[in-house]
């Protein structure tokens, strides 16, 4: 019943798998207790158990069991007698899903007999910008320690954990209306099955169109109108020089000129011929295709205005002939 997961979704969860790998090599010569399969996971446990008692120090994917349910560190280190766990995360900062995962994580290694130093979240950092030629791992993350906030969540866990458990006796799935819950914090895995039976509704929705507002806006554009649109693609873990996490880099703008209300459009584009990206030569050919006068029109401003002020800081020279769009359009 499960939806099947989309190409988007397999590929954040492999950045995901990337980082959390990536991370482990600041932990060096560490035993990885990592299932074969989703199924083996009872392995782990008994690996993890092993490795504890035959006296290793880092220990990858630990995995332990407490009362049917089952958790996996990324990392656990043995600094001066005494146990961390390393919780990585592919984003920029701790988020409130994060720590309860690790609270949850907390809870059943504890009580599994494995007292715990510190729990901490390794992420990404995004003031680092890859330079020299390589990837400095120890710039690239940041730990945070959620000690305290994994600590004080216990009782939570505790009747979360009662509450699922009952959820999972029951003989059909909870009758629960789909809603804006459906995704939060996350996309629901089985939002097709329960949302199979909903009537679209948008049909019966009465039209509402602000025509004094579109003439308003209509009268504050300035010919020619360039329509201007880019195209980006970001990795977690910057690739070249001068990225840093998560930079949307432009590897294609589209430009459309009309130079007055009865013109043809005129067209003109960039595209890189490459997956490393130039970006002086991407700046240089977008200042030559786009007039130095008009209305800027984009679709999502805050997304374009992000790109062109990446461009502005990285060639200053270039600064004052790019253009920013702002709240009307209006180039200037």
């Amino acid at each position: 019943m499960r939806d099947e997961e989309d190409e988007a979704q397999t590929a954040i969860f492999q950045s995901g798998t990337n980082v959390g790998l990536l991370a482990c090599s600041l932990f060096a010569d560490g035993l990885d207790a990592s299932p074969a399969s989703p199924y083996q996971y009872q392995q782990s446990v008994a690996d993890t158990a092993r490795f504890i008692s035959k006296g290793a120090e880092v220990i990858y994917e630990a995995a332990f069991q407490y009362e049917g349910i089952l958790v996996a560190i990324d990392i656990l280190v043995k600094k001066k007698g005494k146990w961390h766990a390393f919780e990585v995360k592919g984003t920029n900062s701790v988020k409130p899903p994060h720590i309860q995962d690790a609270a949850l994580q907390y809870y059943v290694i504890t009580n599994a007999g494995l007292e715990l130093e510190d729990i901490s979240i390794m992420h990404l950092n995004g003031e680092y910008i890859r330079e020299g030629g390589y990837l400095d791992l120890t710039e690239l993350f940041t730990t945070e320690s959620v000690l305290e906030e994994v600590q004080s969540l216990q009782p939570f866990i505790i009747e979360k954990a009662a509450e699922l458990k009952s959820i999972l006796q029951l003989k059909k799935p909870p009758e629960i209306e789909v809603g804006p819950h459906c995704d939060k914090p996350y996309p629901c895995d089985f939002y097709g099955f329960c949302s199979k039976d909903l009537v679209d509704d948008a049909e019966s929705e009465e039209e509402y169109i602000n025509k004094e507002a579109i003439v308003e806006f209509l009268d504050q554009l300035e010919y020619p109108l360039q329509f201007l649109d880019f195209e980006t693609w970001a990795t977690a873990v910057p690739e070249f020089e001068g990225h840093w996490p998560f930079r949307p880099v432009p590897f294609q703008f589209s430009l459309h000129i009309q130079q007055d209300e009865r013109g043809e459009l005129e067209h003109k584009y960039y595209l890189a011929d490459h997956r490393y990206t130039n970006h002086l030569e991407f700046a240089e050919k977008l200042v030559e295709a786009i007039p130095k006068e008009g209305s800027v029109l984009v679709y999502n401003k805050t997304f374009e205005n992000t790109i062109l002020n990446h461009l502005k800081e990285e060639f200053e020279h270039l600064a004052p002939a790019i253009p920013i769009t702002c709240a009307n359009c209006i180039r200037y």
